[in-house]
């Protein structure tokens, strides 16, 4: 009785060990999360010439939470807007085809207004686009 006892512990206890080892082995092979993809234009706003408008013209609908926008003056690189993220000017998701009005009208210009913009669309894990006006 007793030793029917340790073979059915035995039994468990393999089974159990087979069964973590296998899930191991599974989730090695499991693809890693892959890093969005977007498309974007720019363009001068028509309204006011103080912004400059960034559309999501395709690729993946994006958490506006995990985007930082980069703006740098095209003419002096070292010239550059504070990093400015997305979910502050927007709302909660980002999708075709959306477009985002960004001020430009600011004191940080270390110089006069510039005339052109290099836009970064900055992700965590990725530079996803990049666009100038």
């Amino acid at each position: 009785m007793a030793s029917e006892m340790v073979g059915e512990i035995l039994k468990l206890a393999i089974s159990v060990t087979l069964v973590t080892v296998f899930s191991l082995g599974v989730y090695a092979y499991l693809p890693e999360e892959r890093v969005p993809y977007v498309e974007i234009e720019t363009s001068w706003n028509a309204t006011n010439p103080a912004y400059v408008d960034i559309t999501h013209v395709g690729g993946d609908t994006i958490q506006a939470s995990d985007i930082t926008l980069q703006i740098v003056n095209a003419s002096d690189p070292s010239d550059q807007l504070p990093a400015i993220k997305l979910s502050k000017i927007h709302g909660d998701i980002w999708r075709f085809p959306q477009t985002v009005p960004i001020s430009l009208n600011t004191e940080n210009w270390a110089s006069a207004h510039p005339q052109n913009v290099i836009i970064t669309v900055i992700h965590p894990r990725a530079v996803l686009a990049e666009g100038t006006v």
